[in-house]
């Protein structure tokens, strides 16, 4: 996830990062030597954009549709200062991934509390939840990719919350601010991040650990949990060949 400028929302990278780091290097070389004052020679930079958007990133998301929505808007109105801001802002975007897409990490990898729950002694499951943080994973997704502005340390388990709750948010604000309908992998997300919150919340249960607020706002009770944890079950989402 990234806000930048205009620019916002999630950008799911493809899997493949040897042919995005080419795309997008490829396209730094012509943003270098563009006539900024040349408003076709913006727009076409434009069209670059869009190609590259499209090989580096999943484009059925808001983030991407609102990329080129921009783009066209300016291109349209010929407005060549905003030209020259949303194209600065989508290259700001690619050097943020050409600096992040060796540490992004497939959606069928993501961290999750769901084993804790597995353990039948809550002091074990506790210590499970200590070391889950220490893993790379979590830490990896933590610092490189930066899905928050800070990790809660109420508790291990509350840590992994931290990371699905800007997600789910960021899902929700396209629906209710956007009015925007989620495509098939948000849909799946949307179902993942309310499931990995639900075994959180009853991990968090299972430990004794004090709930973090953020959390409590979303979830109220085991039921509501629950559910999301049985719907999620029942979705068969596949998030092969997606990354983070």
């Amino acid at each position: 996830m990234n806000y930048i400028n205009k620019i916002r929302g999630m950008f799911l990278t493809k899997e493949n990062s040897m042919i995005s780091k080419q795309t997008i290097t490829n396209f730094f070389d012509k943003f270098e030597n563009v006539n900024i004052g040349d408003i076709d020679a913006l727009k076409e930079l434009c069209n670059d954009c869009s190609e590259v958007l499209d090989i580096c990133y999943h484009n059925e998301t808001w983030s991407i549709y609102n990329c080129k929505s921009l783009m066209k808007k300016y291109s349209d109105n010929n407005d060549r200062l905003s030209l020259i801001n949303i194209v600065s802002d989508i290259q700001k975007l690619l050097s943020w991934t050409l600096n992040t897409i060796d540490n992004s990490v497939s959606l069928n990898n993501l961290p999750s509390c769901r084993d804790i729950l597995k353990i039948s002694d809550k002091d074990i499951a506790l210590k499970c939840a200590k070391d889950l943080v220490q893993n790379n994973i979590i830490s990896k997704f933590t610092s490189a990719i930066t899905l928050t502005d800070k990790v809660g340390d109420a508790s291990q388990i509350n840590e992994i919350a931290s990371f699905y709750i800007p997600i789910y948010n960021e899902l929700n604000r396209l629906i209710d601010k956007e009015h925007w309908t989620l495509s098939p992998i948000e849909q799946n997300l949307l179902l993942r991040v309310k499931a990995e919150l639900g075994y959180c919340y009853l991990a968090a249960i299972k430990t004794g650990i004090e709930i973090a607020q953020e959390l409590k706002d979303l979830i109220k009770t085991e039921d509501q949990a629950r559910n999301y944890i049985d719907k999620y079950s029942q979705s068969n989402c596949n998030f092969n060949n997606y990354s983070l």
